[in-house]
């Protein structure tokens, strides 16, 4: 469009019109450089799946303090209220790293997000 403007001189300022369009142009051009190259990157990541693969995979999920766990009675606890040597085993831990029965017996909802 800006091209097009270029060309038609219909006004008295035409030298004005012009710079200013000419300008525009230029910054145009460049803004949409740089823009373009994000917006590949972006397309790119989107059609891979790698913005949500982190998420699907729980890589980055980690077991908590706060995290609830479900005992033999089926009360929640804490993880911070287990006996030290379980707490130190779970607390901090990778939610992908945890054995079926730790995991099943998890709030999912509780686990802390660390990237």
């Amino acid at each position: 469009m800006d091209a097009v403007l270029i060309g038609s001189r219909s006004c008295d300022y035409a030298w004005l019109t012009f710079v200013l369009v000419s300008g525009h142009l230029v910054y145009s051009v460049v803004f949409a450089y740089f823009v373009g190259k994000i917006f590949k990157m972006h397309v790119c990541f989107v059609n891979r799946s790698e913005l949500a693969n982190d998420w699907k995979n729980d890589t980055f999920y980690r077991v908590h303090e706060t995290s609830r766990m479900k005992r033999n009675g089926g009360t929640w606890i804490l993880v911070r209220d287990l006996p030290s040597d379980e707490r130190k085993r779970l607390c901090n831990s990778l939610v992908r790293e945890l054995d079926v029965e730790d995991y099943n017996a998890f709030d999912d909802n509780t686990y802390c997000y660390d990237p």
